[in-house]
């Protein structure tokens, strides 16, 4: 996956890409740190985050995996379609605008639990916001992920030391006899 290749923007970079007053700037480059974010995110919860067919997936598609697999809320994902329908429309038609309109379409798709601050009556102002949240989303859920992966390490090397021989006990008959009895029980049932 592209992430390994190339470096996460801190979080005072990305506030210096949205704060240009050019909506097309700031929704293609914004677009760009995001899509780089979200594929740090992938590369830290999928277990083989270097398949080549991860660098093929869209925008659009990264945000359903991430929601999908709980790491990122899914309230939001209308504003990431948004988003990513914004850039689309100026990278592929020299004539978007960012109008009145469309920039209130885009912040009504923002979820109201999210916070933001009362519209400006600027479109490129509502523009950046929307943007600013989209990376927070993205790069607080990154934190956990790594928080999580540390504790992990932390656990894994105190059971070394606790056990240097490794773990090498017969298992307990009683939970061998439970867990048959449960797993007859829910494949009697139908399931799994």
């Amino acid at each position: 996956m592209t992430a390994r290749n190339r470096r996460l923007l801190t979080n005072e970079e990305f506030l210096a890409i949205v704060a240009v007053e050019d909506p097309l700037r700031l929704t293609i480059a914004g677009h760009s740190a995001l899509n780089r974010a979200l594929d740090a995110l992938l590369a830290e919860v999928l277990p083989e985050p270097e398949m080549p067919e991860l660098a093929r997936i869209s925008f659009v598609t990264k945000v359903d995996l991430l929601m999908a697999m709980h790491v990122l809320w899914h309230e939001p994902r209308p504003a990431w379609r948004d988003f990513n329908q914004l850039r689309n429309e100026f990278a592929h038609d020299s004539s978007a605008q960012l109008t009145n309109e469309r920039a209130a379409r885009l912040r009504a798709s923002v979820p109201s639990a999210l916070y933001l601050p009362p519209p400006s009556g600027d479109p490129v102002d509502v523009l950046r916001v929307v943007a600013v949240v989209l990376w927070f989303q993205i790069t607080i859920q990154l934190g956990r992920v790594r928080d999580r992966a540390a504790e992990w390490r932390h656990v894994n090397a105190e059971l070394r030391k606790a056990f240097p021989r490794g773990l090498r006990a017969t298992p307990d008959p009683e939970m061998v006899a439970y867990v048959e009895r449960d797993r007859a029980e829910r494949s009697r049932r139908g399931g799994p």
